[in-house]
């Protein structure tokens, strides 16, 4: 059985790395997702510039060599830290599936994002959902505890990186708490999303299989 996962999660870190990008915005930097075929999702405290002195938003997808990938702000909000960003080109990575129902306590989580430690080769991040919280505090609802062979001294830049259960984006990581990370489920951003054009998933989380 062992033998047998560990080529489903390798295909899932490549997908998830794939269709992550840098995000970089005035002196800010952080991690967005695709959501959509040319939709993409990150904190909105990594493109404040852009939202407040017009300042380009600049995407860097692995597989896009060093050339960048503008982003067009289509939504933010201030009150989930949120952005949705459309982008001027296409990219080659699919877009990740994802699901607006919570995750459970205890479940593992995944996650690929560009911490400033590491801008050009990124970070892979793993562990468990510690809490679910019912409702949100300091814009997060997960609690998530990372694993301690993967974990780093510092996450920054890893805000917006996408919080992944069971094949699918659960969440939106937004900060660190007392060493571990927050993060926002999509379950709160559900109606900011069906607001500005992203199709919702009509089922559940994908499964593993």
């Amino acid at each position: 059985m062992g033998e047998n996962k560990r080529p489903y999660l390798n295909m899932i870190d490549h997908l998830i790395r794939a269709a992550t990008c840098r995000v970089a915005c005035g002196t800010e930097s952080g991690t967005g997702w695709l959501i959509g075929t040319d939709r993409v999702v990150t904190a909105r405290h990594c493109v404040l510039a852009a939202v407040e002195n017009a300042q380009p938003v600049e995407l860097f997808f692995p597989d896009s060599g060093d050339g960048a990938v503008i982003g067009r702000i289509v939504a933010q909000s201030e009150d989930w830290d949120a952005c949705l960003l459309s982008l001027e080109s296409t990219v080659a990575a699919a877009a990740l599936p994802f699901s607006t129902e919570l995750p459970r306590e205890g479940e593992t989580w995944q996650t690929f994002g560009y911490p400033q430690s590491k801008p050009t080769l990124g970070h892979r991040l793993s562990g468990t959902v510690a809490q679910v919280l019912e409702t949100p505090k300091l814009k997060i609802d997960l609690d998530l505890s990372a694993e301690t062979n993967v974990a780093l001294q510092a996450y920054n830049g890893m805000s917006g990186a996408a919080v992944v259960c069971n094949g699918g984006v659960v969440g939106m990581i937004r900060l660190k708490v007392d060493g571990a990370l927050g993060a926002l489920s999509l379950h709160q951003l559900e109606n900011f999303l069906a607001e500005n054009g992203v199709a919702l998933p009509s089922g559940g989380c994908p499964s593993c299989r």
